[in-house]
């Protein structure tokens, strides 16, 4: 899988059609809820993950450049579950963050309860925050501190 930044119109439309199939058409999230307004601020990067020419999985990088950086609407279209795409997805948008910040920086991210596991075989580790609703799901903080150095050559 490649991930690179939705950077035209076309990227942007598969970006948010994966979103609203995983988020809206699987889980009930409202599209309200889904679609926030934060994929336009500045400091915001959509990104896509491309298999074999298709758009199948999707994930946001808020505040990119500082030394906190939020990962969040992460999906992969359910006929690419369980195939260590969601991974490689996950390091591409880490990758990307890296690519786009000058030192240390801290990965945050609000999982959903029953995906922590997956998150915490990516080195994320549970925050003190309490678990909290969000879009009438369940979710908690997770964070991973990365050394861009060390992440760029893991990634050469």
């Amino acid at each position: 899988m490649i991930v690179i930044p939705a950077g035209s119109p076309d990227l942007m439309d598969a970006h948010l059609r994966v979103r609203r199939e995983v988020f809206c058409g699987e889980q009930g999230v409202t599209a309200a809820e889904e679609i926030d307004g934060r994929d336009e601020e500045p400091g915001t990067l959509c990104a896509v993950g491309i298999v074999d020419g298709e758009v199948i999985a999707a994930g946001r990088l808020l505040d990119l450049g500082t030394p906190v950086v939020h990962v969040g609407r992460v999906a992969v279209l359910a006929s690419a579950r369980g195939t260590g795409l969601g991974r490689e997805l996950m390091r591409g948008l880490e990758r990307l963050a890296v690519e786009n910040t000058t030192g240390s920086l801290t990965l945050v991210l609000d999982a959903q309860e029953y995906a922590q596991g997956f998150y915490a075989s990516l080195g994320y580790e549970r925050t003190p925050r309490e678990r909290f609703l969000d879009a009438r799901i369940w979710h908690v903080e997770m964070a991973k501190q990365v050394n861009p150095e060390v992440e760029q050559e893991r990634t050469a």
